[in-house]
């Protein structure tokens, strides 16, 4: 009876981790579901400050490898600078037959990573 009970358990903690990897994968598609859940675990342990005004910050292209310093769960908001946008307003990924820096940037494993970990702390990025 005990060995049923606990291969049901078993079964059960499988399933819900599969599901629960899943889930992070689907949610955050340009990052890692381990990176993904480190960035929840580090949520619950360190949540969003209540802030009782709107706190923005600004984060320029040429700056992204600064955004180590950054610390998502004291801002409100992040607002990313610059991507080029065309006439009709969609996002330039070519420029001058270049690649768009702030696209260039914008496209980097560790900004997708930046902007996973904001949005889990609760801060919208824009």
């Amino acid at each position: 009876m005990v060995k049923r009970i606990f291969g049901i358990v078993l079964l059960i903690v499988i399933l819900s981790g599969t599901g629960f990897y899943f889930f992070l994968s689907q949610t955050y598609p340009g990052t890692s579901s381990l990176l993904t859940g480190t960035y929840y675990i580090q949520s619950l342990l360190n949540p969003h400050t209540k802030l009782d005004k709107h706190v923005m910050g600004f984060l320029p292209y040429w700056r992204v490898d600064d955004m180590k310093y950054v610390r998502p769960e004291l801002l409100s908001e992040i607002n990313y600078f610059s991507l080029s946008v065309d006439s009709e307003g969609n996002i330039k990924k070519v420029t001058d037959g270049q690649t768009d820096p702030g696209w260039r940037e914008w496209e980097r494993a560790e900004m997708k990573n930046f902007v996973t970990k904001s949005h889990i702390m609760g801060t919208d990025v824009t």
